[in-house]
């Protein structure tokens, strides 16, 4: 089975305290089948450039550049124009019936 990461797992894998029940399920998983959207990318980048400086921040920043992106070589998912159209046709049919487009991706 393949899987796709989101943001808030990567972010419970780096937290000072993070859920070991959520660290034991992602160490169990064969890497090849793990997958990081560019979005999660970017989303970590972004929390972490909100951060002040700080000893944390440039500890991040350095796993982001040299963990992160290294560790999932090969299995980041990009955006592209086929994936956007899909998104905006699923979107607004989630519009339509109420559902707002960020929710359904949870």
């Amino acid at each position: 089975m393949k899987y796709l990461l989101d943001t808030c797992v990567i972010s419970e894998l780096i937290s000072k305290q993070p859920n070991m029940k959520v660290v034991n399920f992602i160490d169990s998983l064969d890497q090849e089948d793990v997958y990081l959207s560019v979005i999660t990318i970017g989303e970590i980048a972004k929390g972490i450039e909100k951060l002040p400086s700080s000893k944390r921040k440039r500890e991040l920043e350095n796993w982001l550049k040299e963990n992160l992106l290294i560790d999932f070589e090969g299995n980041i998912i990009p955006l592209d124009t086929e994936i956007l159209i899909r998104w905006g046709e699923l979107s607004a049919k989630l519009e339509e019936i109420g559902i707002s487009s960020l929710l359904w991706i949870l």
